[in-house]
């Protein structure tokens, strides 16, 4: 695939130790305007009121969002300090005299496309949002004062579909934030680095991501292959219990950037027996990985986006096919990303899909690639290129079959009667043999547990952060009007504990 890679930000893993590095963490002024205006493009048009955030952070978290207008929605939580368009973030850094005519790096660890300038004038663009953004410095910048500013929009620089599309950026779980999260740091970087002011045009890179040795892998990671339908690791046939994982972090509004948080979530899930987490059309951040590798769990990465998969489209797959680079050469390195999937529910067309996946296997072979999870809902079956299929059939199946079904509870609309589960009494013979035994690559049963439950009005109140449940109090008042309030408790262990 050709295409022009933007070296300045490639999120590519650091060839060396940092020798220094200087936190930019702390209080920012910051300026709201509109995406693609003057101001955007760091025009010194007047934008009214300058005001202070806290990064890392966003603009819900630092409060300087606008108020809903609209308390009926009920999809999903509801943003109260919501904005989107492009905020100047700026503020005064000071470059140490021991750090003369040597390069600088700014490092913004997640964040929205953003436009970089020091002293006024432009030091470049980035778009990447799975992966940190990494700009160097010019030369010119010496030891001393500068005025940096950081433009982020997170109304513009990712093709539209993804918005409303990824896990990455919908309002329906971690929201479409304007902000800076993780780590903002100006670093020292090696001789080799520097180099990557260049603009390069080119094929992709055919070189491998660096991945540990035996040595260094952890036991549950050791040799980890696929024999036949079976992952095996350490010598031995191992078992994925997963969950999925939407970003759904309702006290931010953004994913938690910190090792310490995900050990928390993680060693939850592992001591409910989970030790296998897909990622829905999202990558999570370094700290995620560090903690699946100390806790042992397997993780499956997407890229941001959940889909028609149309290769006309060149911006969307140009987009794509450099997340997915992004990913595997900043967190590939890692024994806990053995996995990787192109997004959710994807259609569209399925030799491009083949090439995305040839295309990684060559910067990382020591993974495991499969199309989108579940593509065009698992009709089209097993294809050429796919390692194992994350999927709820594995091929289409006469109506009122269930022979080609991985997972138990379907639409009605995609199922008779809605799937093996509504359709038979309860019974402890039913399985998915015969689908499983067909497939002949391992199968990963997706979205098996997603099922309605009425809400537990208790809950409201540990919606402490940026988001409000609106939606419960419109489903409370529903309730209330139909003069059964009071039994609101039974429709929700009726309903929850049913599934």
């Amino acid at each position: 695939m050709k295409k022009t890679i933007l070296i300045a930000c490639l999120g590519l893993v650091s060839l060396g130790l940092q020798a220094q590095s200087i936190s930019l963490a702390g209080e920012w002024n910051v300026e709201l305007g509109k995406s693609g205006s003057a101001f955007a493009k760091n025009k010194r048009a007047s934008q009214g009121e300058v005001k202070r955030a806290i990064l890392p952070g966003t603009i819900d978290t630092n409060r300087l969002g606008f108020a809903p207008k609209d308390t009926m929605e009920t999809t999903h939580l509801t943003r109260l300090y919501a904005y989107k368009g492009a905020a100047r973030y700026s503020r005064t850094i000071n470059i140490p005299k021991d750090w003369k005519k040597k390069p600088v790096e700014l490092f913004l660890e997640r964040t929205r496309p953003t436009w970089v300038y020091v002293d006024g004038e432009l030091v470049d663009s980035c778009n990447f949002v799975s992966t940190p953004q990494r700009y160097l410095l010019p030369k010119k910048v010496k030891p001393g004062k500068h005025l940096l500013e950081i433009v982020v929009d997170n109304g513009r620089g990712v093709p539209d579909q993804v918005y409303g599309s990824s896990h990455a950026y919908t309002e329906d779980t971690q929201t479409n934030w304007n902000g800076i999260i993780g780590r903002i740091e100006l670093q020292l970087v090696s001789s080799v680095e520097s180099k990557s002011a260049e603009t390069l045009t080119g094929t992709i890179p055919s070189r491998s991501v660096a991945s540990p040795s035996a040595l260094q892998m952890p036991d549950f990671a050791r040799d980890f292959h696929i024999e036949g339908a079976h992952f095996y690791a350490n010598g031995h046939r191992i078992f994925l219990r997963g969950k999925h994982d939407a970003a759904v972090w309702p006290l931010t509004g953004h994913v938690e950037m910190s090792v310490e948080g995900w050990m928390k979530y993680l060693g939850i899930c592992k001591e409910y027996g989970i030790n296998h987490v897909r990622f829905h059309s999202w990558c999570p951040p370094e700290a995620a990985f560090v903690a699946a590798d100390s806790l042992g769990i397997y993780l499956q990465p997407e890229l941001p986006f959940w889909g028609s998969f149309d290769k006309k489209d060149e911006r969307l797959m140009a987009f794509l096919h450099q997340e997915g680079e992004n990913i595997l050469r900043e967190y590939g390195h890692h024994p806990s990303f053995r996995m990787m999937a192109l997004g959710n529910e994807l259609w569209g067309d399925i030799d491009k899909m083949k090439e995305f996946v040839d295309d990684f296997r060559k910067i990382a072979p020591d993974k495991y690639y499969t199309f989108g999870s579940n593509y065009y809902l698992g009709y089209q079956g097993i294809k050429e290129g796919m390692d194992y299929f994350t999927t709820c059939r594995i091929g289409g199946e006469g109506w009122g079959k269930y022979n080609t079904h991985t997972r138990g509870s379907f639409s009605f609309a995609d199922a008779y009667d809605g799937g093996m589960i509504n359709h038979f009494h309860p019974n402890s013979t039913m399985n998915f043999d015969e689908a499983c035994d067909k497939a002949g690559i391992p199968i990963i049963s997706h979205e098996t547990g997603q099922f309605q439950t009425y809400p537990d009005y208790r809950e409201m109140k540990k919606y402490t952060g940026v988001l409000h449940p609106y939606n419960f109090e419109v489903f409370r008042r529903r309730l209330a009007a139909a003069g059964m309030l009071s039994q609101a408790d039974d429709f929700h262990k009726a309903s929850a504990y049913g599934a």
